[in-house]
């Protein structure tokens, strides 16, 4: 975006006075240009984003970041940059409406109808790439807004169904371990960062990582969901399962 130079030398005399105030209206003009024009545009260019393509959606929140990291002054108020954010939320709500679907099949079907298996694989797969995807607007859209999609609505409503429900214990701990590397070490929620509370809505969460350590015969992945419940400050459950690794045998 280098084009923004151009403007330099009519905005500030031909170089940048070190005098000028970042009260001056000029130092406004370009963030105002890329809200007005750069934003309003790629709004419109939504309509084509999948926010189920992992390539497309790192596109996006990579040019979002170097923008505000270019211009640290756009106003995230301005109409502009509101609508973009709309849209963006938009359309990963109408992601996961229409796009998401985890097939409540039978252990036993699953176990004899490898084609059913398959197809539960495949559709968890996409879910949780669209969770992975939905994380990396953490920074960018609002805590209260990623905690809706990506928790509430993904990963409570969708994802640890399977995770509960499976006979695939190894399988479970897996998946229960790249849930858990996906959440920001602020668990979405500012006031929640320094507090020794989990918050409710990564209870089912942290119980169901709880429950796949109980009787586990497999001391790697016991002290992996240990670790991870750590990384969430659930320290009583982390705790109580690592009071089970003496039981295993070194």
């Amino acid at each position: 975006m280098s084009w923004f130079k151009c403007m330099m030398p009519l905005l500030f005399g031909g170089k940048m006075n070190p005098e000028v105030k970042s009260s001056d209206p000029d130092v406004r003009v370009i963030p105002i240009i890329v809200e007005d024009v750069v934003f309003s545009k790629l709004t419109a260019l939504l309509d084509v984003w999948d926010p189920l393509s992992s390539f497309q959606t790192r596109q996006l929140v990579g040019f979002l970041q170097q923008t505000f990291k270019t211009f640290p002054v756009i106003d995230k108020k301005r109409k502009p940059v509101e609508e973009l954010f709309r849209a963006i939320v938009q359309r990963l709500r109408l992601a996961i409406e229409d796009d998401v679907y985890l097939p409540l099949y039978s252990q036993r079907l699953l176990e004899s109808d490898a084609e059913a298996a398959r197809f539960a694989a495949e559709q968890y797969r996409s879910a949780f790439k669209l969770f992975c995807n939905a994380m990396l607007f953490h920074g960018i859209l609002s805590n209260s807004i990623l905690v809706e999609l990506a928790i509430e609505r993904l990963l409570n409503r969708y994802l640890l169904t399977p995770i509960r429900n499976s006979h695939n214990t190894s399988e479970s701990v897996q998946r229960c371990l790249a849930i858990a590397q996906k959440i920001p070490e602020d668990r979405l929620q500012a006031e929640f960062a320094d507090s020794l509370a989990v918050p409710k809505y990564l209870q089912q969460f942290c119980h169901a990582a709880a429950n796949l350590g109980k009787k586990n015969p497999n001391r790697e992945e016991v002290s992996s969901l240990a670790r991870a419940l750590m990384q969430l400050r659930d320290f009583d459950r982390a705790e109580e399962m690592e009071k089970q690794l003496p039981r295993f045998k070194s």
